[in-house]
């Protein structure tokens, strides 16, 4: 569009003319690769299927007695 108005492009036979010469000009694109990331860290969400380390109840009632 920005092309058409610096350029007087105002009727809809050339701005259709234009619009087909600026598709074939586009590169054509591969399919996106997605990979989803903790947005904290920016590490990936396979360390967040880890079971985390468990301790005893005993240890923790220790600290408090």
């Amino acid at each position: 569009m920005d092309y058409c108005r610096s350029h007087q492009i105002i009727s809809a036979g050339d701005f259709k003319a234009v619009a087909e010469k600026l598709k074939q000009q586009e590169p054509v694109l591969g399919e996106a690769k997605i990979i989803s990331l903790n947005p904290l860290n920016g590490e990936s969400y396979q360390k967040t299927m880890l079971d985390p380390d468990k301790s005893d109840l005993q240890a923790y009632e220790m600290l408090f007695k």
